[in-house]
């Protein structure tokens, strides 16, 4: 009978820790926090958006933000002096049906590894910005993997700082094999 009883309460120990687990975790990272924070950010940069900034092929849209002085400040929440010699901006990217960009299948990146390589590190070999005849590469690109939580897949972009008014951006697209997309842009 005390073998019983003994079992009984390590089981009910164990329901007990893992419910306590579970419910840390839950409050921990609150999705509606998440969702929130990337929304408001989102409403303050479409104030700047232009139809020229957004393109769309088949299934897949492409959106460019570009972010100010006080777009930075009210993103990073700190002082941006590091970027006063850059120019940045948000680059979207989202499938008609909403999902995740990861589960996409595509034609040259097979494997989930191979993917994430290229969207966190690659992809910016393949950006690109023109402006008065001078081509400036993309120096820093950071992926914001969602893990499905947003309907697009967003990258901070970092470029040498550029003074002229009108761009072209150029993201030469193999991931979806789409090839070279071109926004037109004044910043």
């Amino acid at each position: 009978m005390k073998l019983v009883q003994r079992k009984v309460f390590a089981t009910a120990v164990f329901i007990l820790f893992c419910f306590a687990c579970n419910n840390k975790n839950t409050q921990q990272f609150d999705n509606k926090e998440i969702v929130k924070s990337n929304t408001s950010v989102s409403e303050n940069l479409k104030k700047d958006f232009k139809e020229s900034n957004f393109k769309s092929i088949e299934d897949v849209s492409y959106k460019l933000y570009h972010l100010s002085e006080n777009s930075l400040k009210e993103i990073f929440k700190e002082n941006t002096n590091e970027y006063a010699n850059f120019t940045c901006f948000y680059f979207d990217i989202e499938l008609a049906n909403e999902s995740d960009i990861v589960d996409y299948p595509s034609p040259n990146y097979l494997n989930l590894n191979d993917k994430i390589q290229y969207l966190s590190f690659m992809i910016k070999d393949r950006l690109q910005l023109e402006a008065n005849g001078n081509n400036y590469n993309c120096v820093n690109s950071t992926y914001e993997r969602t893990f499905g939580k947003s309907k697009s897949a967003r990258f901070f972009l970092v470029f040498n700082k550029i003074n002229e008014e009108n761009i072209t951006f150029q993201y030469n697209d193999d991931y979806f094999n789409n090839g070279a997309i071109r926004l037109k842009l004044a910043i």
